[in-house]
């Protein structure tokens, strides 16, 4: 399995993933740009996207098949996430989450990121 950058042609793929793991597909379409996929050479098994906002990012839609969880590619899409927005120019990253707790292992210095700090979005803006 390899990440790479989505492209338009992931979205249905990426639209059941989300689905299939219950979490939130509106807007994600807005940000094919900054999704990225894992694939085997025959189909995709998760995505991250960040939606950039100038130096403040959101991560979000971080999701693996059933099948390949606990092999480390949601640790992997998210580093490749974060990394993604240092290089568009993101200091801030705010996760959108409804199912996953932060971890010590998700924080910007463990994946090697100059973000400077990732923080729940505050319950209010969910609404």
């Amino acid at each position: 399995m390899n990440i790479q950058a989505a492209k338009t042609t992931d979205l249905p793929d990426i639209l059941t993933l989300l689905k299939t793991a219950a979490l939130p597909v509106a807007g994600i379409e807005n940000h094919i740009e900054t999704t990225l996929v894992a694939r085997d050479s025959e189909r995709l098994l998760g995505c991250a996207a960040v939606e950039v906002y100038g130096q403040a990012g959101l991560l979000r839609s971080v999701a693996v098949e059933a099948g390949h969880r606990g092999e480390g590619w949601g640790e992997r899409l998210t580093t490749a996430a974060l990394e993604l927005a240092r290089k568009r120019g993101v200091r801030d990253i705010y996760l959108l989450t409804t199912t996953a707790h932060l971890r010590q292992a998700a924080t910007p210095s463990d994946a090697g990121s100059s973000v400077t700090r990732i923080t729940p979005v505050p319950s209010a803006f969910m609404t």
